[in-house]
């Protein structure tokens, strides 16, 4: 989902939530995963979506992160 297509921007919700939509997918079911904390992370966890940040910097250890967008695995 693009943000200009849904005339949506990260964090509002309801962004996710129009992802989720078409492939008919509750938000208990998906996995988010992106580099921005309160935008990949932070808001997808508030619909109920589970979220991983990749943080290849280190930044964090308060939520779930990854490295390297291959360990991604690890959360299937």
């Amino acid at each position: 989902v693009f943000s200009c297509d849904v005339g949506l921007v990260k964090p509002a919700l309801h962004i996710y939530a129009k992802a989720l939509q078409p492939l008919g997918v509750r938000p208990q079911q998906a996995l988010m995963v992106g580099d921005k904390l309160r935008n990949d992370v932070e808001a997808p966890m508030q619909l109920g979506m589970k979220a991983c940040l990749v943080d290849r910097e280190h930044k964090t250890t308060s939520v779930y992160r990854i490295n390297t967008l291959q360990a991604v695995r690890s959360f299937l």
